[in-house]
C-alpha cells in the first residue's frame, strides 16, 4: 500500500519503489500522465497556489498517453489531485 501521493508520484517517476495496489495502478498511470497539468495562482512575493489540474489539457494528456477515460478512473485522479493539492500548497 502507498503510504502517500508524494510516494506514489515517486514510484511513478521512477525516483524510488513502492507498492501500489493492482487495482490503482492504471489510476496512478493516469495521475502521472496529467501530473505537469496545472492551473497555478500568484500569490504576491510568496509564490504560486496550486489551484488544480487544467481539465481539459489532463484529458487531452490522458487521450494522448492512450490511456481511456471512465468515471472510475477519473474519479481516482480527483482524488490522487486532491490529496496532491494538500503536499503542493502545505506550507514549507
Amino acid at each position: 500500500m502507498v503510504a502517500s501521493i508524494e510516494e506514489a508520484l515517486g514510484a511513478a517517476r521512477g525516483s524510488e519503489a513502492v507498492e501500489v495496489w493492482s487495482e490503482n495502478w492504471d489510476i496512478v498511470k493516469a495521475f502521472s500522465a496529467v501530473s505537469t497539468q496545472w492551473r497555478v495562482a500568484s500569490v504576491g512575493l510568496s509564490g504560486i497556489y496550486y489551484v488544480g489540474l487544467d481539465y481539459a489539457a489532463a484529458r487531452a494528456g490522458l487521450e494522448l498517453d492512450g490511456l481511456k477515460l471512465s468515471p472510475t478512473l477519473w474519479e481516482g485522479v480527483r482524488i490522487m489531485e486532491g490529496e496532491a493539492l494538500t503536499c503542493l500548497n502545505a506550507p514549507r
